[in-house]
This record gives structure tokens, sequence and C-alpha cells, in this order.
């Protein structure tokens, strides 16, 4: 069956959490208890908690220790604290500790649903706060990869434009080139043909032909 969410009353009067516990179960809560704070760090320990309701004074973890201990490990966690009349030392003490609410003994039943229906409307918002920020940071971290692997792409691309670069300063230094058969003399003090030196220099690519003036000189039956 669905709840409206999932709830722990924690209560060193097992009277108390019986009673209220059938009354949150009838409002459609499905409702945990537990009679000492050691117990109830227990089952939230195994369970998914929206809202705690704990008793102030209990033996060896009071309600504040439990509160402290609880909102440590499980932050989301909407906590409502039950007092005894008048003791507002407590009260602002629980506020004080991370309680979003607090409620008098004997327990107004008619309050008590109200504080747990406020109590479930702050956690529903809670979680799906942090659900935003979980898709942000995701969000983030894709984004960040990206640009990481652009910076890396870019990187590379410059570092291959420089090398073109400086083999371009190279072709347009002062070459060795002979002065018969026009071979050049590259870096390792080798003769060898300006074909084969500007193809392993760059992307140019040759084509053989001949220029008017070759062709009067050489085939001068071809010339007009």
């Amino acid at each position: 069956m669905d709840t409206k969410g999932r709830l722990l009353l924690v209560d060193d009067e097992k009277d108390i959490t019986f009673f209220l516990g059938e009354l949150l179960r009838g409002e459609e809560y499905m409702v945990h208890t537990a009679q000492s704070g050691h117990e109830a760090l227990e089952i939230l320990d195994g369970n998914r908690i929206d809202v705690l309701i704990t008793d102030v004074r209990m033996p060896k973890m009071n309600g504040i220790e439990l509160i402290n201990s609880t909102l440590k490990s499980y932050p989301e966690v909407q906590c409502i604290i039950l007092t005894g009349h008048g003791d507002l030392e407590n009260s602002i003490e629980a506020m004080q500790a991370g309680a979003i609410n607090y409620l008098t003994k004997p327990v107004n039943y008619d309050l008590l649903i109200l504080a747990v229906q406020k109590a479930f409307d702050r956690s529903d918002m809670v979680r799906s706060i942090r659900e935003n920020q979980i898709e942000l940071e995701m969000l983030n971290r894709s984004l960040e990869e990206k640009v990481i692997q652009r910076t890396e792409e870019l990187v590379r691309a410059n570092s291959k434009l420089q090398e073109a670069l400086d083999e371009i300063k190279k072709l347009s230094g002062l070459l060795p080139i002979c002065s018969y058969c026009k071979n050049i003399r590259d870096e390792n003090d080798k003769w060898v043909q300006i074909e084969t030196y500007i193809n392993d220099k760059s992307e140019a690519e040759f084509s053989h032909t001949i220029c008017p003036v070759c062709l009067k000189r050489h085939f001068p039956q071809f010339s007009k």
C-alpha cells in the first residue's frame, strides 16, 4: 500500500509510541517506533526515514543527542521534538540542534498531524533540491570533461601548427643548393633532389612540365 512517507517515533514510554503510532498509521504514514535513542539509530541505519519525532527526556541518549546524531549522518531527515509543558529551555536547545518544530506533552493530536504534514512537505522540498543539486553536479562534471577534452584537442592542434610553422621557417631560410644539378643539402648533410626535400618538409606535390623558355631552347621545332 502506498504511504505518505516514512516516519520514526521515539519515546521511552511504550504506550506513547503505540498510541501515536496508531494515530499516524491511520493517516497513511509508514511508522517505525523505538524506545531508545540507540534503537532509533539502528532503525535509521536500515531504513529510509523522512521524519523523526522524539521525546527529549530519555535514558542513556536524550532527544537532543539523538537529533544531533541523526542529522550528522542523515541531514535530510526532518526532526520534531516532544517536550514537557513549559520546558522552554529544551525546546530552544532542540531547535538549535536542528529540529524544525516542537510539541508539548500531552500531545494535541490535531497539532501533531499538522506538524507532521509540514515536516513531510519540507522533506519533499529538501529531497527535490538535493536531487537538482546532484543533477547539476553531474552536468558540471560532464561540461568540465568536454572542456578538458576540447582544450587537449586545441593543444594538440596548436602543437601540429607550430611544427608546420617551424618547417616553413626551415624552408624559408638559406638552403645550400648545387649550382648545376640543383640538389639540396639537408640537415643531415645529405644531398637530395629538390622535389624530394620539399616533399619531405611539406605537403606539396609535384607534376612535371616544361616552361616556355625551356621549350624554345630545347625543342625549337615545337615553339612558335
